[in-house]
């Protein structure tokens, strides 16, 4: 009895992480780090969950002096996306850039411009559960099926553009579950890990 009711109690814990790890508050302060917390307060953590408000853009584009414009991916009838799309002259090809965990596309801006000034055009994409998209956020479930349905989107209206996809920490991981689940298959690659940014032979090709 002692051991079931202790796997239930670890069970509980575990899901109660989990969920507010996916699930963003709508209003409050994020969890401080926890060397400020007191030992109260870090209990309390371990047993209901730290507290992440719902990531949204404070930047956009413009902040970084580029002409962009909104658009809703869907993803079902209930379920959308939001992207931002900066157009480029004399384009090289279409970069899809995607967010770490619990960000939003305004994370994404200094490799934006970078790219830009590259000379590729752009869609920025939120994941679901931040920014302007709908629904929850999940820690990799889901993202990669976000990344399926932004390329598929993007296919649609640059059938003729190099397709590359740019994802940052989690926003990698999502983009690489993708190619190795959802059968897509991008031009090149560039996946940010913290400091470390890695690219296909292709995407090195496009730079020089």
């Amino acid at each position: 009895m002692l051991l079931t009711t202790g796997a239930i109690a670890l069970n509980a814990i575990a899901w109660m992480q989990a969920y507010s790890m996916t699930h963003f508050v709508e209003a409050g302060q994020r969890t401080a780090k926890p060397e400020t917390l007191s030992a109260i307060d870090k209990l309390r953590i371990v047993l209901t969950g730290v507290e992440i408000p719902r990531p949204t853009n404070h930047l956009t584009p413009q902040a970084i002096a580029l002409d962009h414009k909104t658009a809703q991916i869907a993803i079902s009838d209930s379920e959308t996306l939001e992207a931002w799309y900066v157009p480029r002259s004399h384009s090289r090809g279409i970069v899809l850039m995607f967010p770490p965990y619990a960000g939003t596309n305004d994370a994404l801006l200094a490799s934006a411009k970078l790219l830009h000034d590259l000379g590729f055009e752009l869609l920025l994409i939120n994941f679901r559960g931040v920014g302007g998209s709908s629904g929850s956020t999940t820690l990799g479930v889901r993202k990669a099926e976000d990344v399926a349905v932004a390329v598929a989107y993007a296919k649609q209206r640059w059938a003729k553009q190099p397709l590359i996809l740019y994802g940052a920490s989690m926003g990698a991981t999502a983009v690489m579950r993708a190619i190795a689940q959802q059968s897509i298959k991008p031009d090149a690659v560039i996946v940010k890990v913290r400091s470390i940014v890695c690219c296909t032979q292709y995407a090195i090709a496009l730079r020089q």
